[in-house]
């Protein structure tokens, strides 16, 4: 530590309490130079500042040359001297400074994101860095952080008076509508997707007048504006189906699944959700399509499918408190909540709502807040504990008053409709505030099919209680059924017809009594534990339940035949088990017996991640199925006590593993679990299931049979896009040249062709690298396979591997889809690498292992692929001196120069340059319809003379342009050569300042160090001067980096 002069009074100093307001501004860790840069102190003395600053406690070292504050909040209370105006200014030089130090990924936007949010004044092109940062704090479940930038970036933008800036702006909004913005201001998000939506008709952007559209469908929804809702949401679908695009018309699935819901139209919001779901569940990461999936959990219980919608609770409530969104989770445990009081599940329900502490009740809204209390009163009533009951429930009352007066709809889950029917019975105490006729006129006038049909069937009953006329009655419950019917919700349903029967019966209609109770009955006893009313169930007697499995299985196999995509009927097999058996979550194994031991690749799942299965608690279950597979038997396993609880609930009560057979081999396993209910696993039900596992095996045959069709078919036309077949039509036919220097290069070329040896292809830019590399193929045994090139300059270092290597389906945002990379469509063929001087460490370590045994793995993949292909690399860089330099590995470099082939410069084959003159002057004659032209010989002088730093392809362009502007029969020469040659640097007028030769110098380390300043890479250490001099002087010859292109990839 260096030395302190100033002792312990060193914080009492004006400079110590300039450079800790300086350092308090910045929310991560800052370098001594940025301080240094801001400050306008000596390096030294800052230096000395730092030491007492960590002395006092006041700053922590992180790593050399950067430091930190430790107690942020403590110290912007006690350096709080600089004004709001130099503080400003302050921020918009620290984003000077740092915009030259970052590279453009989304975790160091977020180090400009905390000072672009301080300024009040801001551009587009911060506005671009404030959506990037937003991304990135929206994948890592950042939600409030991401809000802020994107909402900074939407007020600055509709200031802005540009197509780009309306274009930005509606980008902007689009992403905050993965938000569920708890607590936010309707009106202002209303105003908000109102203008994006003006702004997408006017630029014509059809996909994002869909998307804009639905969320506006649900934010009127959300302000009782029903028409309007309604209005944005056909127009929104509208446009999809006219556009096309399936993840355009999957995202409108998701974002539709709330319009159903709201509803109460559960059955349409499973059928939009189910017509574009994957084979395997994929959580998102942001609150408003997890919400979606919430819902989505919930219709499933609704229909009548119980096991698979809490299984599906419990997965995503377990996801969103992994990565951060309590607050998603315990909505969708209020949901599950009122699902496990539906199906009398008491205790359990009892049990999941003592778990909410209520000194957390605070931090969620007055709504949710009420719905908590309104369920534990319910809960409570059913425990037979009135006192606590009543309580909740007045409490509920007075928050329910408080959210209405906010102007938020009302919501009960039906249960004040419940309790006030109980109240009319004088089963439960009478509460003031509740009053039964109220209830139900609120109930019919909802805006859900749920609650209409409910408070029809309240209605009804409370009209034969009251002694009404018995058709009044039945016309109630016939409309509350045709309601709940449109719905799909079937236990309200089946309320509905019990009470039907009860009437039909008064009516002394026992035949029609019998058809209601037996519709009633069929969905009450599919659920374990609920009665079916002991005043009717002489009507119904025993129901056939084998009959039930038997028509499931039946279902299935037409379903089958007329099912166009096996994936689908994977998942359909998945879902009908789960229906049959009350599994909560079922998932297909195929077995990769090329892995020593076996290896279970998932290829569909229901309620079950591929995370999970990779998690601990998951390997008793993978025990089990590897069990099921080396023995060929079905095996089940069960937990002795099954009392499910929240605490438990995580875990596994029973499961079940199927061995899959095709043709007497074992592909696969089917497995089914549970984590609240009991099941029916048991020995007499295994050839069901083994018929189910037969089915399976059949389908992922087909399945894989298709996706290899499928995969051929892609990979043809992905060697079309990428094959270069021989030189290009409008390129040279052959490599033109008689000269010593090219006659002994394409004899190289002729010896090397007939190998499959790597060779590296030398030279400068435009010397024809790629002719020689064409040439070479065209002379080898592989000249009919595919010629795969890629331009390694062309792609930044975060997309290079996912081109090269391929990626796998989800390996990152916007990998939709699995696709191969250039060295599997090279498989057979050759793999031309164009400028692989450009590529960086990373992926000179991934080539290396390549080249070494020709596997690797696609990003995002872990399966080992294999390709065999020939290697032909090129570069106009000094590969030694980059060795030398440490910027390109030796033993890649060793690798790649197998068999050089240099291709000479243009000034170096002087005689050529007549004959490719001759060559091009025919070319281009006959490409723009002249007559062939003559050339003055002292023209040809003139070509031959000049030094050609752009070699072949300048004097390519220099004929193009002059066959252009000639107009008789004599080619006339433009002018040509400005660039500065030796006989023009003896002109004292022409030669370069140094002040330009400098410019020039660090503009070019800049742009090979990627514009990265500091730090190892950087551009100060390969111009080997310290970053604060570089910084300097980068500021002073007003050098900038490029904004030609988006932030954005």
């Amino acid at each position: 530590m260096h030395a302190n002069p100033d002792g312990a009074d060193c914080d009492r100093t004006d400079d110590y309490r300039r450079l800790m307001s300086i350092a308090v501004l910045f929310e991560s860790e800052f370098s001594i130079d940025w301080l240094q840069e801001l400050s306008n102190l000596k390096a030294s003395h800052i230096l000395l500042l730092l030491d007492c600053g960590i002395q006092k406690k006041e700053l922590a070292l992180v790593r050399p040359g950067f430091y930190r504050v430790v107690n942020a909040k403590q110290a912007v209370s006690r350096y709080h001297g600089i004004s709001e105006k130099e503080k400003e200014q302050l921020h918009r030089r620290m984003i000077g400074v740092l915009i030259n130090e970052i590279s453009e990924d989304g975790r160091n936007a977020r180090i400009l994101s905390s000072h672009l949010l301080a300024l009040s004044t801001l551009c587009f092109e911060d506005c671009q860095w404030l959506i990037k940062a937003g991304d990135d704090y929206a994948g890592s479940a950042l939600e409030n952080e991401a809000m802020a930038c994107y909402i900074k970036a939407t007020d600055v933008l509709r200031t802005i008076s540009s197509e780009a800036a309306d274009r930005l702006f509606v980008e902007a909004v689009n992403r905050l509508g993965n938000f569920t913005y708890i607590g936010a201001d309707l009106n202002w998000i209303v105003a908000t997707f109102q203008e994006a939506l003006r702004k997408a008709v006017t630029s014509k952007n059809r996909p994002m007048q869909a998307l804009i559209s639905i969320q506006l469908a649900n934010k009127f929804w959300l302000k009782a504006d029903y028409g309007a809702s309604a209005r944005h949401f056909k127009r929104a679908w509208e446009i999809a189906e006219q556009v096309g695009r399936l993840e355009l018309l999957r995202t409108l699935s998701m974002f539709s699944v709330f319009y159903y819901y709201w509803r109460g139209r559960f059955r349409e919001a499973i059928a939009v959700y189910e017509k574009y779901a994957q084979d395997i569940d994929q959580f998102s990461r942001l609150s408003a399509p997890l919400s979606a999936s919430i819902a989505i959990a919930y219709s499933y219980a609704n229909i009548g499918k119980v096991n698979q919608g809490v299984g599906m609770f419990q997965a995503l409530c377990d996801h969103c408190r992994k990565i951060g969104l309590p607050k998603i989770a315990e909505s969708g445990e209020l949901m599950l909540c009122d699902i496990l009081i539906s199906v009398r599940r008491i205790d359990d329900a009892h049990r999941l709502l003592s778990s909410k502490k209520k000194s957390s009740f605070q931090q969620f809204s007055i709504s949710f807040q009420k719905d908590i209390f309104l369920l534990q009163a319910y809960v409570h009533y059913r425990r037979r504990e009135l006192k606590p009951s009543v309580a909740c429930l007045q409490q509920a009352l007075k928050l329910a008053d408080e959210s209405q007066a906010a102007g938020n709809p009302f919501s009960s889950f039906g249960y004040m409709l419940r309790l006030s029917w109980d109240m009319e019975l004088q089963r439960y105490p009478r509460v003031a505030a509740l009053d039964l006729d109220k209830e139900i006129e609120r109930a019919i006038h909802s805006p859900s099919l749920v609650f209409q049909g409910t408070g029809y069937r309240y209605l009804a009953m409370l009209k034969n209680r009251r002694n009404a006329p018995l058709p009044e009655v039945q016309g109630l419950l016939n409309r509350s059924a045709r309601t709940l019917r449109q719905s799909g919700h079937k236990l309200a349903l089946a309320r509905t017809h019990i009470e039907m029967a009860r009437i039909y019966l008064k009516s002394g209609d026992k035949r029609r009594a019998k058809e209601a109770a037996h519709q009633a009955a069929g969905a009450v006893l599919a659920q374990e534990g609920l009665p079916f009313p002991d005043d009717l169930s002489f009507l119904i007697g025993p129901l056939d339940g084998k009959r039930s499995v038997m028509d499931s299985m039946i279902q299935l196999s037409q379903e089958m035949v007329m099912t166009a995509h096996s994936r689908d009927t994977i998942r359909q097999i998945i879902l009908t088990v789960i229906r049959i058996t009350g599994a909560e979550r079922g998932a297909i194994f195929q077995v990769d017996k090329e892995a020593q031991p076996w290896e279970f690749v998932l290829k569909a799942a229901k309620n079950l991640t591929v995370e999970e299965i990779g998690q601990p608690i998951f390997q008793d279950s993978m025990r089990a199925i590897r069990e099921a597979a080396g023995g060929g038997q079905v095996v089940i396993k069960e937990i002795k006590d099954k009392r499910a609880s929240f605490s438990t609930a995580s875990g596994m009560l029973s499961c079940i593993c199927v061995p899959m057979f095709l043709r007497k081999e074992i592909v696969g396993v089917l497995y089914f679990d549970n984590r609240w209910f009991s099941s029916v696993f048991e020995k007499e039900n295994h050839p069901i299931f083994t018929y189910f596992a037969a089915q399976a095996a059949i389908a992922i045959e087909s399945a894989d049979a298709h996706e290899e069709i499928g995969r051929l078919k892609k990979r043809r036309i992905e060697e079309n896009l990428h094959a270069q077949p021989g030189p290009q039509p409008t390129r040279l036919d052959s490599f033109i040249g008689q000269s010593a220097a090219v006659r002994h290069m394409l004899e190289k070329v002729t010896r090397v062709a007939a190998t499959d040896a790597t060779v590296l292809i030398t030279g400068e830019t435009g010397v024809g690298k790629e002719l020689v590399a064409s040439a070479l193929v065209r002379q080898s045994r592989r000249a009919d396979k595919p010629f795969i090139r890629v331009n390694c300059s062309a792609f930044p270092e975060t997309l290079i591997a996912s081109e090269l290597f391929g990626y796998e389906k989800g390996a990152f945002t916007g990998a939709h889809e699995t696709r191969p990379g250039r060295f599997e469509l090279a498989d057979g063929g050759t793999l031309f690498l164009d400028e692989i001087g450009d590529i960086g460490t990373e992926i000179q370590v991934r080539l290396l292992r390549v080249l070494q045994s020709g596997e690797f793995e696609r990003v995002g993949g872990r399966r080992t692929l294999h390709s065999d292909f020939r290697l032909i690399a090129a570069t106009h860089q000094n590969i030694d001196q980059m060795v030398s330099q440490e910027r390109f590995r030796e033993d890649l470099y060793y690798r790649l120069n197998v068999f050089p082939v240099h291709v000479p410069p243009l000034r170096e084959r002087k005689e050529d340059i007549a004959l490719l003159t001759h060559f091009f002057l025919d070319k281009f004659c006959k490409k723009f319809g002249k007559k062939q032209l003559n050339i003055r010989k002292a023209d040809v002088r003139r070509l031959i003379d000049h030094p050609w730093p752009g070699n072949v392809r300048e004097l390519e362009h220099v004929i193009e342009q002059g066959v252009i502007m000639s107009s008789a029969s004599v080619f006339e020469l433009p002018e040509f050569g400005k660039q500065i040659d030796l006989k023009e640097a003896s002109s004292p007028g022409r030669f370069p300042t140094l002040d330009e030769n400098l410019k020039q110098h660090i503009l070019k380390a800049l742009r090979m160090c990627h514009w990265k300043v500091s730090g190892t890479g950087g551009a100060a250490e390969l111009l080997d001067i310290n970053p604060s001099t570089l910084t300097s002087k980068i500021r002073k010859l007003g050098l900038r980096r490029e904004r030609g292109q988006s932030i954005f990839p």
